[in-house]
């Protein structure tokens, strides 16, 4: 007994000062990581003469540090994630930079999608009109990357690399011949013809209206990407789609030969270019600057913040949801408390606001449009912008606004309404013998469930309550437009349009980028001495981590709500789980646990 007390007292002892030694590390770290960020301006060098490195091969979201971090990935050398209207406005500041001599797009990955490269494309056409130079390389192109890299006075290849160039295709998955065969049906409730969002769990091909749909929204996508290429590489649309038909493009050489590269070359021989270019010298030096290194440097010169009246930049970026604070999210829950505070303001003279999404909760998008409206009715113009997607929900968001730009190949649009109902009958009954009983108050208390198939007064609830939604998606876009709900109708039917042909049937107002919508309402604020204001404010990846795990979370209110909402939802699950590896024979106890949780009810989906 004696030698037991003096061991356990030992290990004790031994674990507390592992404790206060594991601590004090952990606070010097911490105040090193607080050091290191305080100073974050000051320890980043820009050379006296250099290049940019434009790098896309990480997600770009539209505002700087909107975007889901991986505490696995992060990296103390990339404090942020550059946005795409931040590297825009550093393109911009860096045309009139002595130190900035030229760009250097390195495609070896590409993350833009078709509007994003777009607007980015035109930054450095605007660039080019220095007589600083555009240098493009890569190992291999695809179509994405090419778009981009077109925009180049010098494209670069690598010897064994290709440039894939063969013209736009869809290729779709269908998932119903597989649920059908493990015994799930997808009850599917929907409202427009062209609401195809649902057709891979309800069919098995593409329907004629989600075909004809398809179809012209890639051939517009499809007819800026031939038209931008052929404007740079000084050569005709019509040509660059003969060689995709043709398939002409398969090695380098033909890639050379067709004057889609300028020259293939080994990495070595790419810096070479660079540094004779820059230097007319090859022996001295180049200096690549990372456009996050550039952006930590002049974030403050591309900031118009000292004006007297607020513009203020709203990003709606992601799925449209109810609750949530993740980024790259928009939850009604904190996006109306942000433009209500948002409206309150004195010294509020616009607002543009940015959609990025493909839509998501009808309930969500409803709150956050109501919103933007009661700016508008406050006096206060608005303009929206549209990115990559701006089409259900989205659209939604940014149908109140006062104008609306889009890209030409902004994917737009989408009016309609969806909700799925998963039935699993034949699942849980026919192949592994799950049967269920019922007893219940009434013939509705137990209803909607993927246990019992829905009855027609079921499904003629859920089919009513999509055509209402609908109806009200109608007269909200032609309240917004101006226009007759019979008028949206005719467009809408959850039908997909690029932005140039939102442009032709009244859904969008101009074709431009975010600082056109800039422009604008500037202009119909009629105001000269203002500042720019982006909302929501974001964190870099570092202060997220310090925030989340500097002290374990015990001061931070944020995660500690996420934890105890997750101990609170999987506590009664592990008390059962405890509580049957605890059950030895026989047994007095009810046959079910009563559940006092309140059930999450079902969504219907812009």
């Amino acid at each position: 007994m004696k030698d037991f007390l003096k061991y356990t007292l030992a290990s004790c002892l031994g674990m507390v000062v592992a404790i206060i030694i594991l601590s004090i590390i952990g606070f010097i770290s911490i105040a090193g990581f607080v050091s290191f960020l305080s100073s974050e301006e000051d320890q980043v060098s820009i050379p006296e003469s250099g290049v940019i490195e434009l790098k896309l091969d990480q997600l770009v979201p539209e505002k700087t540090n909107n975007a889901p971090i991986s505490p696995f990935a992060f990296s103390l050398e990339q404090q942020n994630i550059v946005g795409l209207q931040d590297m825009i406005r550093l393109i911009q500041y860096a045309k009139t930079d002595d130190k900035v001599q030229g760009i250097y797009i390195n495609l070896s990955g590409n993350t833009l999608s078709s509007a994003s490269a777009y607007d980015l494309r035109k930054a450095i056409e605007d660039f080019k009109t220095t007589e600083k130079f555009v240098f493009a390389n890569s190992d291999y192109y695809d179509q994405r990357s090419y778009y981009l890299a077109s925009v180049a006075d010098s494209i670069y290849i690598h010897p064994t690399g290709t440039v894939d160039f063969r013209g736009f295709g869809v290729m779709i998955p269908f998932i119903k011949g597989m649920l059908d065969k493990i015994g799930i049906e997808a009850r599917v409730f929907y409202a427009g013809d062209f609401k195809s969002a649902t057709e891979p769990i309800r069919r098995k091909d593409m329907s004629e209206a989600n075909r004809e749909q398809t179809k012209e929204y890639i051939r517009d996508l499809y007819n800026t990407f031939l038209n931008d290429i052929a404007a740079s590489r000084n050569t005709t649309p019509e040509a660059l789609e003969a060689l995709a038909d043709k398939f002409e493009i398969q090695f380098t050489e033909d890639a050379l030969q067709h004057g889609l590269v300028d020259r293939i070359v080994y990495e070595d021989q790419f810096i070479d270019a660079v540094r004779k270019r820059v230097h007319d010298d090859s022996e001295k030096e180049v200096n690549i600057i990372s456009i996050n290194k550039y952006f930590v440097k002049h974030k403050k010169d591309i900031a118009n913040i000292s004006g007297e009246k607020e513009v203020a930049i709203v990003y709606f970026e992601g799925g449209i949801v109810v609750e949530g604070e993740d980024p790259a999210t928009i939850s009604s829950d904190r996006y109306v408390k942000l433009l209500r505070e948002i409206r309150e303001k004195d010294d509020l003279a616009a607002v543009v606001i940015r959609v990025n999404s493909g839509g998501g909760s009808a309930l969500a998008s409803d709150k956050i449009a109501r919103e933007i409206q009661l700016i508008r009715d406050k006096g206060i113009p608005v303009v929206s912008s549209m990115g990559d997607l701006a089409a259900s929900g989205g659209y939604y968001i940014a149908a109140p606004a006062d104008v609306i730009f889009a890209a030409p190949n902004t994917l737009t649009g989408s009016i309609g309404v969806f909700s799925v109902i998963p039935q699993a009958q034949r699942l849980l009954q026919d192949k592994i013998g799950l049967t269920f009983d019922t007893v219940a108050t009434g013939p509705f208390a137990t209803s909607f469930n993927i246990v019992n198939d829905l009855s027609d007064k079921e499904s003629s609830f859920f089919q009513s309550s999509v055509d209402s939604i609908y109806q009200q998606f109608l007269r909200h876009v032609a309240q917004a437009r101006n226009m007759t709900v019979e008028e949206v109708h005719k467009v809408a039917q959850g039908r997909v349009w690029s932005g140039q042909k939102a442009l032709e049937i009244q859904l969008v107002d101009e074709i431009g980028n975010m600082q056109d919508a800039l422009n604008k309402v500037i202009e119909i604020a009629e105001i000269s001495d203002y500042k720019i204001r982006e909302y929501p404010k974001m964190k870099n990846p570092l202060e997220k981590l310090l925030e989340n795990f500097g002290d374990g979370g015990g001061s931070n209110p944020k995660l500690k709500k996420q934890a105890e909402a997750f101990l609170a939802e999987t506590f009664p699950q592990y008390q059962i789980k405890k509580e049957y590896e605890s059950m030895k024979g026989v047994q007095m106890k009810l046959p079910f646990y009563l559940q006092n949780k309140q059930q999450k009810q079902w969504q219907l989906h812009y």
